[in-house]
């Protein structure tokens, strides 16, 4: 199972990514582009799939078709994205008119292991070791469940799951329990322990 990218981290990735998006390089766009929609919880393979129709443009999200016997879903994405986005599906409108987004120069569809290979040098320059693509996804879900007060019905519906139970498997808690228990006094004011056979107790190990 995939593992988060670090919150302390994401910044850095995203103003990376950024970057590459404004770029003059066009595989270096497309590139980007794909690993902003990771980070919206799309898998890669819907990521190539993406056609100009599945534009929603009044709702300024996507309609995505989830693999994976999931339902089909509407997927938002954040406004500098979308220009991305919009950007790109013009520019394969011009080469070719099969509505594919994320293309490669002569609009054909972008390969999808050319993408894995470049979001793992990416992934090992920005952010100091290679990450799978599909922690990208990970990555959303944990964002949007933290942000959410852990709703996991959004995060769900965000990455198009079928069952719950499998939203579960994307989400980790970092919550430290011990501090949540009822028996923890807020006030730190508990009682000292007498001692036993002279001697104060002590934690068992």
């Amino acid at each position: 199972m995939p593992r988060a990218i670090p919150n302390d981290q994401l910044p850095q990735l995203v103003h990376e990514l950024h970057l590459k998006c404004a770029t003059e390089d066009d595989a270096q766009n497309r590139d980007a582009l794909a690993c902003l929609l990771g980070l919206c919880g799309l898998r890669r393979e819907e990521i190539i799939d993406l056609k100009s129709d599945d534009f929603r443009m009044e709702l300024r999200s996507l309609r995505v078709r989830t693999i994976k016997g999931g339902n089909e879903r509407i997927v938002p994405v954040d406004d500098f994205t979308w220009r991305c986005l919009q950007r790109a599906a013009n520019r394969s409108a011009s080469l070719r008119k099969n509505g594919t987004v994320i293309t490669t120069r002569t609009g054909r569809p972008a390969n999808g292991r050319n993408l894995l290979r470049t979001w793992h040098r990416w992934s090992k320059q920005i952010l100091g070791r290679r990450y799978p693509f599909k922690e990208l996804r990970r990555t959303a879900a944990q964002v949007v469940y933290e942000g959410s007060a852990h709703d996991i019905i959004a995060v769900q519906k965000l990455l198009g799951h079928k069952h719950v139970t499998t939203t579960q498997l994307y989400l980790a808690s970092n919550t430290d329990v011990r501090s949540l228990l009822p028996t923890q006094r807020s006030d730190g004011d508990e009682p000292t322990l007498p001692k036993r056979n002279g001697r104060a107790a002590t934690p068992y190990k």
